[in-house]
């Protein structure tokens, strides 16, 4: 009997082994792929901004965030370079800063941009599956702002997010609540 269990023990030890290896190399990979979303330079003043729509399986997000889960922090004043990416395989998306009343912007068409250029090109018809946009703008209004795909009603569905403009802030940041 002991002879018997001698190599099931090594078995057991070796599938455990294997099994370790693998769960960190899944936490490594995926640590490794998740983009950083929000960058600072304080000598320029300027934030970079990675916004992804549809990132990750659901395709109402931004960044993995909706209905709010996602907070965009950045310096009162600071330029504001975003890199837009549409994920969904599916349907067109955009990412626009829209003034908050206390409710969500349900109309169509939606409100203006909250800021001069505050919104990917084409925003009203949106980016279209796999495709990628640049653009800039200047925060120069303190507050607290929604960040919306204003693509056929998208809000409705929980595409959106916060978008803060602070004086405190020294740096730019992404919050990302469960």
């Amino acid at each position: 009997m002991t002879r018997f269990l001698s190599p099931l023990r090594r078995l057991a030890g070796a599938t455990l082994g294997v099994t370790c290896l693998l769960a960190a190399a899944t936490q490594a990979s995926s640590a490794q792929s998740t983009p950083t979303w929000a960058k600072y330079n304080a000598k320029t003043k300027t934030a970079s901004l990675t916004i992804i729509a549809a990132y990750g399986q659901d395709t109402y997000n931004f960044d993995g965030g909706s209905n709010g889960q996602l907070t965009f922090t950045v310096p009162l004043g600071a330029k504001v370079k975003v890199t837009f990416s549409n994920n969904s395989a599916q349907m067109p998306h955009a990412m626009e800063i829209v003034a908050y009343d206390g409710t969500l912007p349900t109309t169509t068409p939606p409100p203006p941009p909250a800021f001069p250029g505050a919104a990917s090109p084409n925003y009203q018809h949106g980016t279209p599956p796999g495709g990628t946009q640049k653009f800039s703008f200047k925060a120069t209004k303190a507050g607290k702002y929604l960040l919306i795909c204003p693509v056929h009603n998208h809000v409705k569905f929980g595409h959106w997010d916060w978008f803060v403009v602070s004086k405190k802030a020294t740096t730019a940041r992404a919050v990302l609540k469960p």
